[in-house]
C-alpha cells in the first residue's frame, strides 16, 4: 500500500459530482489528498502539468469538457512525450472513445484505457493497482516506448508491393469535416490515411510515413491514397454534392516527381470525378529541393482546375515568398498557432495578421486543430473562410459518414 499512498493523480473532469466521486475514491484507496489535483477542463490539466514540480503518476481525464476538451490535454501530452498513465473516462459515444484510444497511444503515454462513464469503484481500484504491478515488472525505458515502428509484421508488409493495390491493402481513409464559416454548413473533408494493424489497431500515419519514405514506397502510398478516395467520393452521395471538395494530403518530393500529374490525371479519369472537387495539400514542414519544379507542378495542377493548398502554413519551413509567387486558393493555418488563440494575444495578432494578408491575395483561409467553441468563436470573429477540428468532429471512417451531422451547438455557433 506505501506505492499507493504516494501516487500523484491529476483529475480533468467538468462535472463536479463526478470529479469528487473519483476524489473520493482515490482517498479510500489510500492516496494522500494532497497528492490529488482536480481540474475541470484541458486547459486546466495542462496549466497544473506545466506548474507541477512533479510529473503525475496518473492522470483521470473527461473528453467532453467544455474549458478545453480531452483531445487537446491528450495531445499536449503526447507531443511534451509525458511519461504518466492515463484513465479515459467518458459519455460520448464508442467511436471516439476510440479515437481518443488511437490518439493517445502515441508518445510517451501509458494508455491504459477508455471507459464509458460512470466506472465503478472496484474497476478503478483495479485498474490502479494493475498499473502499479506493471510498474514493478517493466523496465523504465520499455513502460512509455512508443510502438515499436520496426515490427516485422508493418516492415514486411509495407515493403509488399501487393499493399499498394486496392483489393490487398490495408490502407483506408478516414474524412474530418471542413466547415464553411458563411453558411455553418459542411464544405469539404479532409482525407486522412490510417493503416490497420492486426495487433496494434489503427495506426496514425506518424507511426508508418517514415518507414514508407524509407523503403521508397511513398509514391505508391500516394497513388493508393487517391484511388481510395476517389473511390470513396463515387459511392458516397454525401461528397458528390456540388460544394463539397475533399483535400488529399501531398510530400513535396512526390508533389515535384515527373509522372505525379500524369498518373494522378489519368486515376482520376478512369474513376469520373471532376478535378475541381479535389484540392492537394502540399506540407510546409518539407523543405522544397527544385523550386522550379513545383511552380511548374503548381501551375499545371491549376491550369487543369484542380484546388492547391499551402498546408501547416506557419511551421519551420513557411516562406512568404513561396506564398506569393505559388497560385495557392487555400491557406491552411498551422494548428500551433490555433489551439490557444483565445488566450495567447500573440498567435492571435498572428492569426489575425495571416487572415488579412490571404484576404488581399485572394485565397481562402482554412484553420485546423479547432477544438473548443472558445477559439472557433475567435476564428469566426477574425474573418477565417473554414474551420476543422475536434471541436465539429473527429476523422471519420467512410462507413460513420452517411449518419453524421453537425451538433446543434455547432449549428448555432454560425447563427449568432
Amino acid at each position: 500500500m506505501n506505492k499507493v499512498h504516494s501516487l500523484r493523480v491529476l483529475i480533468a473532469e467538468d462535472v463536479e459530482f463526478i470529479r469528487e466521486l473519483i476524489t473520493k475514491h482515490l482517498l479510500s484507496f489510500g492516496i494522500q489528498h494532497s497528492n490529488i489535483k482536480k481540474c475541470s477542463g484541458g486547459f486546466d490539466a495542462i496549466d497544473h502539468i506545466q506548474e507541477s514540480h512533479y510529473t503525475f503518476d496518473f492522470i483521470i481525464a473527461d473528453i467532453m469538457m467544455p474549458n478545453g476538451d480531452g483531445f487537446v490535454l491528450f495531445r499536449y501530452l503526447t507531443t511534451q512525450n509525458y511519461k504518466t498513465n492515463l484513465i479515459i473516462l467518458s459519455s460520448v459515444n464508442e467511436d471516439i472513445l476510440n479515437v481518443s484510444e488511437t490518439i493517445s497511444r502515441k508518445g510517451a503515454l501509458n494508455l491504459i484505457g477508455a471507459f464509458q462513464k460512470p466506472l465503478s469503484k472496484k474497476k478503478l481500484k483495479e485498474l490502479i493497482i494493475s498499473s502499479i504491478n506493471t510498474f514493478a515488472l517493466l523496465p523504465p525505458e520499455k513502460l512509455h516506448s512508443k510502438p515499436d515502428l520496426s515490427d516485422q509484421y508493418l516492415v514486411n508488409f509495407l515493403k509488399n508491393e501487393e499493399s499498394y493495390e486496392i483489393e490487398n491493402t490495408c490502407f483506408s481513409m478516414f474524412y474530418q469535416p471542413k466547415v464553411c464559416t458563411r453558411t455553418g454548413n459542411i464544405c469539404g473533408y479532409e482525407a486522412l490515411v490510417r493503416l490497420h494493424h492486426p495487433d496494434k489497431g489503427v495506426l496514425l500515419p506518424d507511426l508508418f510515413l517514415n518507414i514508407v519514405r524509407n523503403i521508397d514506397k511513398m509514391f505508391k502510398m500516394t497513388m493508393l491514397t487517391f484511388q481510395i478516395t476517389l473511390e470513396d467520393m463515387k459511392t458516397k452521395d454525401v461528397f458528390m454534392e456540388p460544394e463539397i471538395t475533399l483535400s488529399v494530403n501531398v510530400d513535396v518530393d512526390i508533389f515535384c516527381s515527373e509522372n505525379f500529374i500524369d498518373e494522378l490525371t489519368k486515376l482520376i479519369n478512369t474513376i469520373g470525378i471532376a478535378y475541381k472537387k479535389i484540392i492537394i495539400e502540399v506540407t510546409e514542414t518539407q523543405k522544397i529541393k527544385d523550386y522550379d519544379e513545383f511552380l511548374i507542378t503548381a501551375s499545371r495542377l491549376r491550369m487543369l482546375g484542380f484546388g492547391l493548398s499551402i498546408d501547416d502554413f506557419g511551421c519551420e519551413n513557411s516562406n512568404l515568398n513561396r506564398l506569393a509567387k505559388t497560385p495557392f486558393t487555400e491557406l491552411k493555418i498551422d494548428q500551433q498557432y490555433i489551439v490557444d488563440i483565445h488566450k495567447n494575444k500573440k498567435n492571435f495578432q498572428i492569426v489575425k495578421g495571416v487572415v488579412n494578408m490571404a484576404k488581399i491575395m485572394n485565397i481562402k483561409v482554412v484553420a485546423e486543430g479547432v477544438e473548443t467553441q472558445q477559439i472557433a468563436e475567435k476564428l469566426l470573429n477574425l474573418g477565417v473562410d473554414e474551420l476543422q477540428g475536434y471541436y465539429f468532429s473527429p476523422p471519420l471512417s467512410f462507413f460513420s459518414l452517411n449518419n453524421f451531422k453537425l451538433n446543434e451547438n455547432c449549428t448555432k455557433l454560425f447563427k449568432n
